[in-house]
């Protein structure tokens, strides 16, 4: 039942946040702050990770981790947009790699760089 929802979650992320980078940078800063207000601190960790997907399209999935009596859990959403949606330095880092990319420092540079200038 898990994955059945995870893949109909990851359809619509796609549909909804998937045809620029600032929308998917949207899609995940509200994601993380939902996860916040969830999760105690400690109790939940995010990665986020970037993969070639073909035909000029790469993936950005968003694992999150978190506890539930005592056991850890994982669920994931993932999003597809155009490669040329990316920043450079993300399209360079994804040329030079093989499998996926592990982005997480780098969307949350961002997504505390947008909220500095938003001040």
């Amino acid at each position: 039942m898990r994955s059945t929802f995870n893949s109909i979650l990851n359809r619509i992320c796609t549909a909804l946040f998937g045809d620029s980078w600032d929308k998917v940078l949207d899609f995940l800063e509200r994601l993380e702050n939902a996860l916040r207000e969830k999760y105690s601190e400690g109790l939940y960790f995010s990665l986020i990770t970037l993969e070639n997907s073909g035909g000029g399209m790469a993936t950005v999935s968003h694992s999150h981790f978190y506890q539930e009596n005592g056991e850890w859990l994982k669920e994931n959403a993932k999003i597809d947009l155009p490669k040329s949606e990316l920043p450079n330095y993300l399209r360079e880092k994804l040329a030079a790699a093989f499998g996926e990319v592990d982005i997480t420092d780098y969307v949350e540079h961002e997504l505390a760089t947008r909220k500095l200038s938003d001040d």
